[in-house]
């Protein structure tokens, strides 16, 4: 389990990564995070498992938090990285339909069902950043995971970087550094690669000075307009 931490009010401004409130007092996503104790957990710890009863949604405050499941085959799947201001566990059956497990420290508040729902019928405009951030995720899966798989391996390497640096805020170009918390593994999981080969297209990507850096978790982007044509399928 997760242990009880102290909230930094700060992070309500990227709740839902809404631009519609700010991080004041009166706002859904504050008055929200007000009706809850935020908690720490550990790289590699699980906040629920596949199957597990869904009687919690939580919103992530701070880290990373990877989605996955095992298909028939016994291969581990990752659907989708959470990153801060993201919502986990949101599901229409009384079961989670995936594994959360914290990539690394994480911060999160969690809420019942019920007392969501009854915080959602208190206040309509949280209702509507719920579903605001659903489209997103819909629109991010349609623009990050779907167009994957017409690419090749150096290509879908571009896009995921394209798309860490986009989720974690940062602007892409050249000498910005990206900052991988997660492993090699997890990263082929994600792309549907083996680990072998995320880590050749890495190494080619370093030898075209696409991008740099010594340190593996470490990535620098050299040729910003290269890695987006990568990521756009047009090399």
């Amino acid at each position: 389990m997760g242990r009880a931490a102290d909230l930094d009010t700060s992070t309500s401004a990227s709740l839902f990564r809404s631009p519609h409130h700010s991080p004041g007092s009166d706002s859904p996503p504050s008055k929200l995070l007000s009706n809850s104790k935020p908690m720490h957990f550990g790289a590699r710890q699980v906040l629920f498992r596949e199957g597990d009863h869904a009687e919690g949604v939580f919103i992530l405050l701070g880290g990373i938090v990877r989605l996955s499941r095992y298909l028939p085959s016994g291969r581990r799947m990752v659907g989708a990285f959470v990153f801060t201001g993201g919502i986990i566990g949101l599901s229409f059956d009384d079961v989670y339909p995936f594994d959360a497990e914290a990539v690394g420290p994480a911060i999160v508040c969690r809420f019942n069902r019920a007392k969501l729902s009854m915080l959602t019928a208190e206040l309509p405009d949280l209702q509507a950043d719920i579903v605001n951030h659903l489209q997103h995720l819909l629109a991010d899966a349609h623009r990050d995971q779907l167009p994957l798989l017409n690419l090749h391996a150096e290509a879908r390497i571009a896009a995921f970087l394209r798309m860490v640096a986009r989720c974690s805020h940062d602007s892409l170009a050249n000498g910005v550094k990206i900052e991988l918390a997660m492993t090699r593994v997890d990263i082929a999981d994600y792309l549907g690669l083996t680990t072998e080969t995320v880590c050749r297209a890495f190494a080619r990507l370093r030898r075209d000075l696409i991008v740099g850096g010594s340190h593996p978790n470490i990535v620098r982007i050299l040729d910003v307009d290269l890695i987006n044509a990568l990521a756009d399928g047009k090399m």
